[in-house]
């Protein structure tokens, strides 16, 4: 695991270990079609990037707020399209970073988005 790659695992480690749930990591696995995801206990794993999870998305350092959202209106309680979904979002600013803020897309209610790597990068993009 790279050095980039640690220091957004360890801000990761603090929003899923937590809240006890799994999470994407960015970064280039060894194999095609293995992604990086954190176990609810704080590993790292290599697992296929089509399996559905939770997600963090990386701020610049020194973000004064969250990633924008859709306006309420447009926002949907099912999880019919992940780039429209009510996430709940819980925020971490990573001292290690200079406070860059890093929020954890869960999901909010039973019928939660949870999504494969591709579509939780795009989210974030």
């Amino acid at each position: 695991m790279d050095a980039c790659l640690h220091v957004h695992a360890a801000a990761v480690r603090q929003l899923a270990i937590s809240r006890h749930v799994t999470s994407w990591l960015d970064g280039d696995t060894s194999e095609f079609g293995l992604c990086y995801l954190m176990s609810q206990e704080g590993f790292v794993h290599q697992q296929g990037c089509n399996q559905p999870v939770r997600f963090v998305c990386r701020g610049a350092a020194g973000t004064d707020s969250a990633l924008p959202s859709p306006p309420p209106s447009q926002l949907s309680q099912a999880c019919v399209d992940p780039f429209t979904y009510a996430y709940k979002k819980i925020e971490y600013r990573n001292p290690a970073e200079r406070g860059r803020l890093y929020i954890l897309y869960d999901i909010n209610g039973p019928d939660g988005c949870l999504n494969d790597f591709q579509t939780a990068k795009a989210v974030c993009a």
